[in-house]
């Protein structure tokens, strides 16, 4: 499975329509259909019940929606810690103060 598919399976979950999870995942209407058709055609089962008001889950995707939350917080987990890494910055540091003040230290 492909988290990147597995994002738009949550995203339209959480928002209940192919635009509003397209405007949540900055993406395009079309682009969400098709990621979610491709996973449906890849696992051969159907995520949600399209109706005139927006998708539904299935029992099937109501029960992945508690995982796919976890996989997420992982995710971004992952990601604040790579972002947090000591990047070992190094170089010349220039410090200007008061003339006293700098004679005193």
């Amino acid at each position: 499975m492909d988290w990147d598919d597995l994002k738009f399976v949550l995203a339209i979950a959480r928002h209940g329509s192919l635009s509003s999870a397209a405007k949540a995942l900055d993406s395009t209407q079309p682009t969400v259909s098709r990621r979610l058709d491709g996973l449906e055609h890849r696992i051969g089962a159907k995520l949600f019940e399209r109706a005139v008001t927006g998708l539904s889950p299935t029992a099937l995707c109501a029960g992945l929606v508690e995982s796919l939350t976890d996989m997420e917080e992982a995710a971004q987990a992952v990601e604040r810690r790579v972002a947090a890494r000591d990047t070992g910055l190094q170089g010349r540091i220039t410090v200007t103060s008061l003339a006293w003040f700098g004679d005193d230290w």
